[in-house]
């Protein structure tokens, strides 16, 4: 553990010591935080984005935790009025992507507890496919070099079949992700489904505000038509791919059909009928490295909107 990191540890603890998470938590208690995870994996194997693939241990310890200081509902709740004597703010864990891992070993301990989740998938991405961000990632822990990143989502728009094109031609180093560090087979995420909410998180995952209108609005149509005839979702809701969204591309949501869209980041929201429409939605990310004062603190909405 680097220097930095214990202190910034030791100050998470203090804080929480001091009662704060708890004071803001209550101020928070009409409101409601929707988690973004990634994956969840047995162990760290040193591959990938390792910030997305939080070990299974750590999300035990932050499922009990939620359970303890929150009500955790499912994603539809967020379009209900929270009653005006809510104790506590309510809480709803999603996952992007549809990770193996998340899908089996996620969803193993979202049930042992009886709490509710979601899932944002993409309808066509391969069974089993290791996603360019985990394939590119340096084996330091540290991620995507920001230039790689850079390339992959402004030259390649951040297309899975484009970005590996360019891996290729540049002899880029791939690395490929155990099964669980892959993205899950139909057969996983459909029995996945039986228990989890499915939103849309558009075909091939690319950068939206890259592609050129007709694009954005066939990923869009494509993905939602997937989603209504294999899962039954009349009117899906969409997590924005990496995050990255505009103008132009809330617009093509909106005429898409999608009942509301989630950015990845961003704070607390306010649940009730406003959000129904609402395509900037904030949630909270979730990333491995996060202590358990850290996690109790970030769920509390210390230091956040």
């Amino acid at each position: 553990m680097s220097l930095r990191t214990a202190v910034k540890r030791r100050l998470e603890d203090a804080i929480l010591w001091s009662g704060i998470g708890g004071a803001v938590r209550w101020q928070r208690r009409r409101q409601a935080v929707i988690l973004a995870y990634h994956n969840i994996v047995e162990s760290c194997t040193g591959r990938g984005d390792s910030s997305l693939h939080l070990q299974v241990s750590r999300f035990r310890a932050q499922l009990d935790l939620l359970a303890s200081t929150h009500d955790v509902v499912p994603l539809e709740q967020v379009f209900r009025r929270r009653p005006a004597k809510a104790g506590r703010p309510a809480a709803v864990i999603t996952f992007d992507d549809a990770y193996e891992g998340a899908m089996t070993l996620g969803v193993a301990e979202l049930r042992k507890r009886g709490l509710p989740g979601a899932v944002f998938a993409c309808s066509g991405l391969p069974d089993g496919v290791t996603t360019w961000w985990d394939g590119l990632a340096r084996l330091d822990g540290r991620g995507l070099d920001p230039e790689v990143r850079r390339i992959a989502l402004d030259m390649a728009q951040g297309d899975q079949s484009t970005v590996m094109a360019l891996a290729e031609a540049n002899r880029w180093k791939v690395n490929e992700m155990p099964k669980e560090g892959r993205i899950a087979s139909r057969a996983v995420l459909l029995r996945a489904s039986e228990y989890l909410t499915v939103g849309v998180h558009t075909v091939t995952h690319p950068n939206l505000t890259k592609l050129d209108p007709a694009r954005v609005v066939g990923e869009l149509v494509e993905c939602a038509t997937w989603v209504r005839e294999q899962f039954g979702v009349n009117r899906p809701t969409l997590a924005y791919p990496y995050g990255l969204f505009n103008d132009r591309v809330v617009e093509a949501v909106k005429g898409a059909g999608y009942r509301a869209a989630f950015r990845v980041e961003g704070g607390f929201c306010r649940p009730g009928p406003n959000l129904e429409g609402g395509f900037d939605i904030p949630r909270v990310n979730i990333p491995s490295g996060l202590s358990d004062a850290g996690f109790e603190l970030l769920v509390s909405g210390v230091g956040l909107r």
